[in-house]
């Protein structure tokens, strides 16, 4: 089969994309215009009553927080147990969790609230529960922002906003100190900058005129971390589209380099791995060469996809 320039350029410009792309690209985005909410560019609720009342622009929502939760106390952990098993496990807490998802949406819940910290699943009374996404120093824990990726992306393929609450009153303690407090904002805000969420409403914390340890987190201060979270978003999706542009250019810049150097053997580089990557997703296939009369559908009869 010949492969004209034509084709190579699509193909490389395919490629950069798909290099761009090789994990989940969310796409639900919730914003604010006025007083309502919007989801994708339409008011929530659109042109819905209840009881009279427009509901036009509301986001009816649950509050969920324990999607994330686990309990690093070994003197408490085992108060949460499965009874089928014996044994608490975080992971299966959250693949339920994501089961139940499709559930509130088909019944009109738009939104729930998950928790970065808190609570205990018996009440108010958390002291002895360790529950938290962050470290001491208010880096972000890899196995709690695993569980937090699996139900945002679930949430993005639904359609729904998370309200992400980050501190939570008796577990702010964990923090050693206001630097860790601000740590932990900054550092929840790039991750999901980095992973591109913007169907997340962020809230500080839950509650802030009860017992917080840290000032910053109580009703005189707490609007600093609120417009520090304003300034950070504003800057950071600007900076990362900058990036991501920047990243886009060096790559098309080095696979062209090496165009120039063997153009045939580069032209069939980027046509198999384009092709490793759009042929898993197509259901039925069609080649088209130059030299046939004809077309050849290979036709997916088991309906499997991308066999």
């Amino acid at each position: 089969m010949r492969i004209n320039n034509a084709w190579i350029l699509l193909l490389l410009l395919f490629s950069i994309a798909n290099f761009s792309c090789n994990r989940h690209s969310p796409d639900t985005v919730v914003e604010i215009r006025g007083s309502k909410f919007y989801i994708n560019g339409v008011p929530t609720y659109k042109g819905k009553t209840w009881n009279g009342n427009s509901i036009d622009g509301l986001l009816f929502n649950s509050r969920m927080v324990q999607g994330i939760f686990d309990d690093e106390n070994p003197e408490t952990r085992d108060h949460w147990r499965y009874p089928d098993t014996g044994e608490w496990d975080p992971e299966r807490n959250t693949d339920e969790f994501r089961v139940a998802m499709e559930e509130w949406y088909r019944r009109g819940i738009l939104a729930f609230t998950l928790n970065m910290q808190g609570g205990s699943p018996t009440g108010y009374d958390i002291s002895e529960v360790l529950n938290s996404a962050f470290r001491s120093d208010g880096s972000l824990k890899p196995e709690y922002m695993a569980r937090l990726d699996r139900i945002l992306e679930r949430s993005d393929d639904l359609g729904m906003v998370v309200i992400l609450g980050l501190f939570y009153f008796g577990q702010d303690q964990h923090l050693s100190d206001e630097q860790a407090v601000i740590n932990a904002v900054d550092n929840t805000l790039e991750w999901l900058i980095k992973n591109r969420y913007r169907n997340v409403i962020l809230e500080i914390n839950n509650e802030c005129d009860v017992d917080y340890d840290h000032q910053i987190l109580q009703p005189g201060r707490v609007h600093e971390l609120i417009e520090r979270v304003k300034q950070t978003e504003a800057d950071g999706y600007r900076l990362k589209r900058i990036n991501e542009a920047e990243g886009d250019v060096a790559r098309f810049n080095a696979l062209f380099t090496e165009y120039q150097k063997a153009p045939e053997v580069t032209r069939r580089r980027i046509y198999i791995e384009t092709m490793q990557a759009v042929m898993p997703n197509i259901a039925s296939t069609v080649l088209v060469d130059d030299d046939m009369t004809g077309l050849l559908p290979l036709l997916n009869l088991d309906g499997q996809k991308g066999q």
